[in-house]
């Protein structure tokens, strides 16, 4: 009576056993996204990888049913053996061939997410840095041209963007993922995670690297606009007042401020042309940053 109550309880384990990971199974997508995804997005459209990935998929995802179908087959066995010590010895030899298997199909897709992704990295370089060709040349900005020497790119060369007329991609690459590149966004634009370009900030603007870490700073000056840095203590762009331009400049005598000129035979002495008249009742406008 133990011994039928042993065999019953087992036999039941094994049944929900294998429901359940016949349930994990099939609760997982076998197509080409899912492997895209795994992969963290190292593959793509119209790549090799692509296909490798599809048929390493769609394999394993085959072999992974018919192992789990086997489980389920072993288990019914056993439950219907009636005590029949040959039935019982053929549905614990299935079984354990059937868990093997499925263990070995389990390794093999973390050899295959293992090899797919070294090579991704033999594709691009460190840090998802794309590698190039040397001498090969890419657009940026705006009209803007760059090179690639010693397998990175240089910056970005006569491809100033007037204010808020930049382009809205940087991604740097086209392979699956964002490859950032701050290069390809206008001078006062940053590249984000999304690979947008966004606009830098001003005075006061979050500068915090890693937003998913908001109890702690990770101070990153390209979220800062011109003449500005990030303040890793309050993690907002700061900066001292700049002056850029003052107006108007010249057009006065140098020995008497109050007399205009445009040429130095107007005075007396010389006809200034690049100070400001700082003199007494004269407005000048003061341009700059961080006011």
């Amino acid at each position: 009576m133990n011994r039928k109550f042993v065999k019953n309880l087992l036999s039941l384990l094994i049944v929900i056993v294998g429901i359940s990971v016949f349930r994990f199974v099939f609760a997982q997508d076998f197509g080409t996204a899912a492997v895209n995804s795994g992969l963290d997005g190292s593959l793509g459209s119209m790549d090799l990888r692509t296909t490798i990935g599809r048929i390493i998929n769609v394999s394993l995802g085959f072999l992974g049913v018919i192992a789990l179908g086997l489980i389920i087959y072993a288990g019914f066995l056993w439950m219907t053996s009636g005590g029949e010590e040959d039935r019982i010895a053929t549905a614990k030899k299935l079984l354990i061939n059937a868990v093997i298997g499925l263990a070995i199909i389990l390794a093999s897709w973390a050899i295959a997410v293992f090899v797919i992704n070294k090579l991704s990295g033999a594709i691009n370089g460190p840090n998802g840095e794309v590698v190039c060709t040397n001498g090969e040349v890419s657009s940026c900005q705006c009209d803007g041209t760059r090179v690639c020497t010693n397998g990175s790119w240089s910056g970005c060369v006569g491809g100033l963007c007037e204010p808020g007329d930049g382009p809205t991609d940087c991604d740097l690459s086209t392979q699956p993922g964002c490859q950032i590149d701050n290069d390809n966004c206008a001078a006062d634009d940053y590249c984000d995670a999304n690979c947008k370009c966004q606009p830098k900030g001003s005075v006061g603007s979050s500068c915090d690297g890693d937003k998913n870490t908001p109890a702690t700073c990770e101070a990153d000056n390209t979220f800062c606009g011109e003449f500005l840095s990030c303040n890793s203590t309050t993690c907002t762009c700061t900066g001292t007042p700049v002056i850029t331009g003052v107006s108007p400049v010249g057009g006065f005598c140098q020995d008497n401020p109050n007399n205009s000129c445009t040429e130095d035979s107007a005075c007396a002495s010389t006809c200034n042309l690049q100070t400001p008249n700082g003199a007494v009742d004269n407005f000048i406008t003061i341009s700059g940053n961080n006011f």
